[in-house]
């Protein structure tokens, strides 16, 4: 081996050496530094289990037809408080219904209504229970019952002129009748 050849090699693993001891200092301090920044966020956000607690999810999505991962409380829920029509519509209807938005009747408007009340009552209830084009079944409030949507809407009837004779017919489940109140 030549003397320019054993120079190199020396140099080489002196290089090396050198590299090998950089790489673990910087090892060990990155080590202590993140192990005082660990105890330093602990002491101010109080612990890994109390971060869990904060950021866990509020609930969970549970698919129809699957069983449920956990058992649903048992409390029993109290029944609703009866609500008038006009409590309903403001729950409930008032975001569309006031406004007009999406092409929605707006309350007290009656012109807005004419195409609607001439389908007849039956076919109105109908739609605004199931849905319709941009109307969710029920106004997007699924927790209503059939009678507080038909309370709903007959509260709007009664808005724009709507007859005793037109809420006798909307009451009626069963009722063929229900042409548009004059």
């Amino acid at each position: 081996m030549s003397q320019k050849d054993d120079v190199f090699v020396r140099v080489f693993v002196g290089v090396l050496s050198g590299l090998v001891v950089f790489t673990i200092a910087i090892i060990i301090l990155a080590n202590s530094v993140g192990q005082l920044e660990q105890e330093s966020v602990t002491g101010i956000y109080g612990g890994k289990s109390t971060v869990e607690e904060r950021i866990r999810p509020l609930g969970k999505v549970r698919i129809a037809g699957q069983a449920p991962a956990e058992p649903a409380p048992t409390a029993a829920a109290a029944p609703p408080a009866e609500r008038t029509g006009e409590q309903i519509v403001q729950a409930a209807c008032a975001a569309c219904h006031t406004s007009g938005i999406a092409g929605a009747p707006r309350t007290g408007i009656r012109e807005d209504w004419t195409a609607r009340l001439d389908q007849g009552i039956p076919v109105l209830l109908d739609h605004a229970i199931n849905g319709y084009k941009g109307m969710p079944a029920k106004g997007g409030n699924p927790t209503l019952t059939d009678e507080d949507v038909k309370k709903a809407v007959m509260h709007m009837l009664e808005q724009v002129g709507a007859s005793s004779a037109g809420t006798a017919t909307a009451t009626d489940a069963g009722g063929e009748t229900g042409a548009a109140p004059s």
